[in-house]
């Protein structure tokens, strides 16, 4: 089978990467420039997100027809679009401001999906303190026009808020410090309704950090399930002709929701 797609760490240093996923092709630029490109360059479990949700489909109930989708620290923005390939789907793609300007939201522009939305949300704030009215945000009307403006968009434009039905994350998991604060926003969200799921996609570069914020989950009371390998194998063999696992070694994925059980006082 032929490979459509080169793992991340293969392209780290290519500006434009064609990316195919499902019946598009995704044109995603990286920002090489600078000592931090944590936020502006591919990592490889957003791709293995991006394939499982093309391959799976996130089968559960729609209500009225759509799905609102939250993505925390979107950096490129494949997962965000990988999402938006479902027009079922409404996806608000959000990252920090230098983020959101160097590489997030050039990137949805250039693949124009009706369905998307791009926002600067930094987790340092509390999640109950945040005022979804006023977030910069940016929204397109029309073919390759977006409203920037807070004023433009209080004008009756639909901003996606909170409750979502779907909460994904990919490669967040690396710093303790921000730890508690991206998990933090996590649970509000899934605590905002009784049916909203999480996706973490997360890489093993440092096994004490992964386990100590895996522990951290189910310490909140959320119920933490992850995703088997053989349907992450399944998923990147179909949609990326991937046949050797060690293509994504370390890589894994979980999925979040309310548990029933509650937490010890």
């Amino acid at each position: 089978m032929e490979i459509n797609n080169k793992p991340a760490y293969e392209i780290k240093e290519e500006k434009l990467i064609n990316h195919s996923l499902g019946d598009r092709t995704l044109h995603i630029s990286q920002d090489l420039k600078g000592d931090d490109t944590t936020g502006s360059t591919l990592w490889l479990s957003a791709q293995l997100l991006s394939a499982y949700i093309e391959q799976s489909g996130i089968k559960d109930r729609l209500k009225n027809g759509k799905r609102r989708c939250l993505e925390l620290g979107s950096g490129v923005g494949l997962v965000g679009l990988a999402l938006a390939n479902n027009k079922s789907n409404e996806v608000l793609l959000t990252d920090v401001s230098k983020v959101v300007d160097r590489v997030l939201l050039p990137n949805v522009k250039s693949n124009d999906y009706s369905n998307t939305q791009v926002g600067v949300l930094d987790w340092s704030t509390e999640p109950e303190a945040i005022d979804w009215k006023a977030i910069r945000c940016f929204i397109r009307i029309s073919d390759m026009q977006w409203l920037t403006e807070r004023r433009q968009i209080d004008r009756g434009e639909h901003v996606l808020r909170p409750p979502f039905d779907l909460i994904v994350t990919t490669d967040t998991l690396y710093e303790r410090t921000l730890t508690p604060q991206l998990l933090k926003h996590i649970s509000y969200h899934l605590n905002q309704s009784g049916h909203s799921k999480a996706l973490i996609g997360l890489e093993r570069r440092d096994s004490a950090l992964i386990d100590e914020a895996l522990s951290m989950i189910t310490g909140m009371g959320l119920k933490l399930q992850q995703i088997p390998q053989q349907s992450l194998s399944k998923a990147v063999r179909d949609e990326y002709g991937w046949q050797d696992d060690e293509i994504w070694s370390g890589c894994e994925l979980y999925k979040l929701s309310k548990s029933n059980r509650k937490t010890k006082s």
